[in-house]
């Protein structure tokens, strides 16, 4: 996957038999609160069967309350607000 500034990165994916949902923030930026919305970014999802799919740009901001509060934990849920409908 390749950034807006041309950086690049590549990402090793074990399948599991279930879709992988890929978001690139604008210039790698990282998501750090539920308060704060990171606008135009591109969402990807790619299938069990390799096939990749765009869903085009997103809003997304952080999830919930405590879960933002502990600073030690790895996993987070995620608000995703799409610009266009989708179906």
């Amino acid at each position: 996957m390749e950034s807006s500034n041309g950086n690049s990165k590549e990402y090793r994916i074990v399948i599991f038999d279930l879709p992988v949902l890929i978001v690139n923030t604008p210039d790698s930026q990282p998501i750090l609160s539920k308060d704060v919305r990171v606008e135009n970014c591109t969402i990807n999802m790619i299938e069990t069967n390799g096939e990749v799919y765009s869903y085009g740009t997103a809003g997304i901001r952080g999830r919930g309350n405590a879960t933002w509060y502990k600073k030690d934990l790895l996993k987070r849920p995620y608000n995703i607000k799409f610009d266009k409908k989708q179906i």
